[in-house]
């Protein structure tokens, strides 16, 4: 316990401590920085930016710690988020953002970025054109640079979240860029966008389980920012189809090379299977990087190549001295973490739970017995955990408290994917609900004689405005205006567009059949004909379009017959059992995992851990302070 006290009170003192003017790092600060850059050039791509070779590394990060199962497989990313947490303060000094090599927080998306300024540049004056294109005509390298080390603006959000720009600055090259993001493009358009009625549903385009899970259960993409607000894509020019493009495009991309992939630091993208001379030099700096951290003066190395002069890093045998701090502490602020677990500790008073913290650490280190105030750890952990599962209801929770105290040798089955999402459950519920408000209006429909059947129940129409001339039989393209509409009246998309009569959902393609030149109608179009469940609209829901038909070309098409979606199971009862079932079990399971890496933890009660989860509220946010202490303590566990 005195170990991470020790820490902490240096980590404070040392907040405050700037570089030396003669490069001549700190014991404190080497012992901060040694493991982050090990973890840098074993596990991400910074060292080919500090060799050249890379414009732009991108390391994510989390200011929160997750751990997660067996602590010695303890998850990279949770050692290297810590890691990067305890620098951040040295990292934002001018050392580390003068010079050609800058390191900049993008605090937005949780991102280190690590940027060779003189590669960068050059970069972007090599591809000016295609940054403007994008951009704009007024785009520059310096001006792009300066956007992005400001603090106002995420690193996608710089590049308006083009795929091709930032594959270039990533380093993949231009033409790998290009070909790799219209191969993204094609296969995430599934999966990362939602669905523009009346174009074919997103479900058809990712046949795959894990994307129809996340279409089924996620009420919206996970990555809402690369959605395009275009329609679906279309195939390029010499392709029929976007299958068919993207096996093309498969066929003339690789993944890096051999030794890029199985030799660490990895250097992972798709390029173009003749693109040999960057995979050879990339190679040949992977081995400069290896070189670098078999080094045993690796860290004085890698801070010479950012201030591009010698640094020495201070020796000392001396152990750190925890200072004294006073202590006047009420009784009332002392016993605040055993009496009143359940609520949230405010900043004036976690610092008086601090330094009794801090006293404690000193009578362990006099041989003297500590005080239970050291338990405010469990209870901050309770919170991290709250944190972590925020968006669950309290009753969904309980599985997880449960999962925290199950017994080690209990078998718990993970669910499919998507099914323990906070919403999967209520997305199921409003599924069945809209699902039955659309079977009582069809219903309805049937016997109402102002509108024409095309489908039993699922698809009918009434003219408003009457047409003349040619009839739509089947041709392959019209041009026609629409609103669309959801039960509540919200319009969800209206255009004028020239389309493909086979590109639309099934239930329009065949309820615009029939109609002539100058024709309104309108349509209303039963879920099994539209979206059905898998979308990232509102599940369950039916469709009302208004359309007015304009032009038809001579080119015949052909329809698939209709053929509703089965939905039965949405209305199954059972369903929806099963999934509130498979939700408290990867819940437990969770908690269990979480109590494995815990168990491992000097200083930590899971009980208490538990019973502090249970009581705590949603209205219970880490302060600043609570996710230092938190992000200390894990700084221990990991590299002392």
């Amino acid at each position: 316990m005195f170990r991470f006290f020790k820490e902490l009170l240096f980590c404070i003192v040392l907040s405050a401590a700037p570089l030396h003017a003669d490069r001549t790092i700190s014991c404190e600060e080497g012992r901060i920085l040694s493991p982050l850059f090990k973890m840098l050039l074993e596990n991400t791509e910074a060292g080919y930016v500090l060799y050249g070779k890379k414009p732009i590394c991108t390391v994510a990060y989390s200011s929160y710690p997750f751990f997660f199962g067996d602590f010695k497989d303890s998850d990279p990313f949770d050692r290297l988020s810590v890691a990067t947490h305890a620098a951040q303060t040295i990292l934002k000094q001018p050392f580390f953002r003068s010079g050609n090599i800058v390191f900049h927080f993008d605090e937005k998306d949780e991102l280190l970025l690590i940027i060779n300024r003189n590669l960068f540049v050059k970069t972007i004056q090599e591809n000016v054109s295609l940054f403007q294109y994008v951009l704009g005509p007024s785009v520059t390298a310096e001006s792009l640079l300066n956007t992005l080390l400001s603090p106002h603006h995420a690193f996608c959000e710089v590049f308006n979240y083009d795929r091709v720009l930032i594959g270039i600055v990533l380093g993949y090259g231009a033409q790998n860029s290009l070909f790799n993001s219209r191969l993204e493009n094609i296969e995430n358009d599934g999966i990362l966008t939602r669905d523009l009625p009346p174009f074919v549903p997103k479900a058809t385009l990712s046949p795959d389980a894990d994307n129809q899970s996340r279409l089924l259960f996620l009420s919206k993409s996970e990555n809402p920012k690369w959605a395009k607000k275009c329609t679906t894509l279309k195939p390029s020019a010499g392709f029929s189809s976007l299958k068919e493009e993207s096996e093309k495009l498969a066929k003339k991309m690789a993944i890096s090379s051999t030794q890029l992939l199985s030799e660490t630091p990895n250097f992972v993208f798709l390029c173009l299977k003749e693109e040999s001379q960057l995979l050879f030099d990339l190679e040949r700096t992977q081995k400069k990087i290896k070189k670098l951290l078999h080094s045993p003066v690796c860290l004085e190395k890698a801070l010479g190549m950012i201030g591009q002069e010698n640094i020495n890093v201070q020796e000392t045998k001396q152990a750190l001295h925890v200072p004294h701090v006073d202590i006047n502490l009420s009784k009332e602020h002392s016993d605040v973490a055993l009496q009143q677990p359940h609520t949230a500790i405010a900043n004036p008073m976690l610092s008086e739970e601090l330094r009794a913290c801090c006293k404690d650490a000193q009578n362990e280190l006099e041989g003297q017995s500590c005080t239970p105030k050291t338990q405010v750890m469990d209870f901050l952990i309770a919170k991290l955990l709250k944190h972590e599962l925020q968006g669950y209801e309290q009753y969904q929770l309980l599985s997880f408290a449960e999962g925290l105290l199950a017994e080690k040798n209990e078998h718990i089955i993970f669910s499919r994917y998507g099914a323990s999402a906070p919403d999967a459950v209520n997305n199921i519920k409003t599924a069945k609900k809209n699902l039955e408000i659309a079977d009582h209006f069809f219903a309805s429909l049937t016997e109402n004689s102002n509108y024409t059947r095309i489908f039993e129940h699922a698809l009918y129409y009434q003219i408003l405005a009457n047409g003349s001339g040619p009839t739509l039989q089947e041709q392959k393209r019209v041009l026609l205006s629409f609103n669309i509409y959801d039960p509540n009246g919200n319009c969800l998309n209206f255009d004028t567009q020239n389309i493909e009569v086979k590109d639309t959902v099934p239930g329009f393609a065949h309820g615009i059949q029939g109609m002539k030149i100058g024709e309104k109608r309108k349509i209303y179009i039963h879920p099994s004909l539209a979206y059905g469940a898998h979308t990232y609209l509102e599940k369950g829901i039916y469709l009302e379009a208004v359309v007015t038909l304009h032009e038809i070309s001579e080119e015949k098409g052909s329809l698939s017959p209709l053929m509703p979606t089965d939905l039965s199971f949405i209305r199954d009862d059972r369903f929806l059992e099963q999934c509130a079932k498979e939700l408290g079990q990867t819940l437990r399971f969770r908690g269990k995992k979480k109590a494995e890496f815990l168990q491992q933890c000097p200083n930590i009660s899971i009980s208490s851990i538990s019973k502090n989860f249970q009581m705590l509220d949603d209205q219970s946010p880490l302060s600043p302070e609570e996710l230092n202490i938190l992000n200390q303590y894990f700084w221990n566990l990991y590299f002392l």
